[in-house]
């Protein structure tokens, strides 16, 4: 992991944190067989929770080895068999290189999160998420994946995850999945404010199954107002003026 990594069977809960940066320039072919962790590494049998946390711009790399960018990611990777990662309200966004997420073997649960936005330089996927083999089981809920280089999934090396209720890019609609694919019209991605404008197709779209009536937004708003939304922010909905005469 190039800022943290897990192991030997470690329970941890990371919440209400911003990481900026982080990248691993460990090698990895072209067409990678697993994936390095770039910002985070779970492996060992260990069990992390991400709870309103924001990764941004990760992957920057600035080593002093030349050959260092080709290889580098800002990723979060489930190395293996027996290790596990639960997300719910988190925001992955502006990934200079590598992908976001990647699973080589353990179990993964998106709920409510956002991946948007990877550049896609060097050489290393820029999809939203990898599945680096057949035996890992991820799903995604709730989320949101839009604007990232490679798209949503590479699956260059076999297996792929579970999806509902999510707008995802690239992908054909489902309304029996509730998959969607549209602009999730995010109010400023320039600055990393990926929270939704006025009349999304995220807005009032997720499903609130299992999901507490306590439960919090990334910014710590609550997410119960009847129906929630799609990605890490419930909506607001968009600033107005009244004009008096």
């Amino acid at each position: 992991g190039g800022t943290i990594y897990f192991g030997n069977a470690t329970a941890a809960t990371i919440a209400d944190c911003t990481f900026r940066g982080g990248w691993n320039a460990s090698y990895n072919s072209d067409t990678p067989t697993w994936g390095w962790g770039g910002v985070l590494c779970v492996a060992d049998r260990a069990k992390v929770a991400l709870v309103r946390t924001k990764f941004l711009g990760t992957g920057a790399c600035d080593s002093w080895y030349t050959a260092a960018p080709h290889f580098c990611s800002g990723s979060i990777d489930v190395k293996d068999s027996g290790s596990a990662l639960y997300m719910t309200n988190v925001l992955h966004a502006g990934a200079v290189r590598g992908p976001c997420l990647g699973n080589n073997g353990g179990t993964i649960d998106v709920v409510n999160c956002t991946f948007a936005g990877a550049i896609g330089e060097g050489s290393q996927p820029s999809a939203a998420y990898v599945q680096y083999g057949s035996s890992g089981v991820t799903t995604f809920r709730n989320c949101i994946v839009w604007g990232n280089k490679g798209g949503y999934l590479y699956e260059g090396n076999g297996g792929t995850p579970t999806a509902t209720y999510c707008d995802l890019q690239g992908t054909d609609p489902d309304a029996e999945k509730g998959i969607i694919s549209a602009d999730p019209r995010f109010r400023n991605p320039s600055v990393y404010d990926y929270s939704l404008r006025s009349r999304s197709p995220c807005g009032n779209a997720g499903d609130k199954t299992g999901i507490p009536r306590t439960e919090k937004d990334i910014d710590g708003n609550p997410r119960y107002k009847g129906k929630i939304d799609m990605g890490c922010y419930e909506s607001r909905g968009d600033p107005f003026c009244i004009r008096i005469y």
